[in-house]
């Protein structure tokens, strides 16, 4: 059976990670800065979605839903900041991501869904 709280979780994690792949790709055309830096705020998501699940759940649930909001991001968040024309600094931002790119950043939300677990057993 599916735990609602779960779902619940991984929405609020892709509607951020949305909002900040869309939003960001937008502000970052119209006010002239690089969209990359706009990092700390997906960052920020995975520890907050770590935290939150982290209440409620054990340490490899948090991880899972930290590690599928990294993959969220690094593929359809990618094609949302190329569709939305973010302002990556480079004049031809690749159309597709690196299966090690992919990787990476799965990792990478999977340590900061790590941090917001630690941060909760605190």
């Amino acid at each position: 059976m599916i735990n609602f709280l779960i779902i619940k979780y991984l929405l609020i994690g892709l509607v951020l990670i949305t909002l900040i792949d869309i939003g960001g790709s937008i502000l970052s055309r119209r006010l002239h800065f690089n969209y990359t830096f706009l990092s700390v705020l997906s960052f920020f998501v995975y520890t907050l979605v770590g935290y939150l699940s982290s209440k409620q759940f054990e340490l490899n649930t948090a991880i899972f839903l930290t590690g599928f909001l990294g993959l969220y991001d690094s593929t359809i968040g990618h094609k949302l900041a190329i569709r939305f024309k973010a302002n990556t600094g480079m004049e031809e931002y690749k159309k597709t991501a690196t299966v090690a790119t992919i990787i990476v950043m799965i990792v990478i939300a999977m340590l900061f869904g790590l941090l917001g677990y630690f941060i909760n057993q605190f």
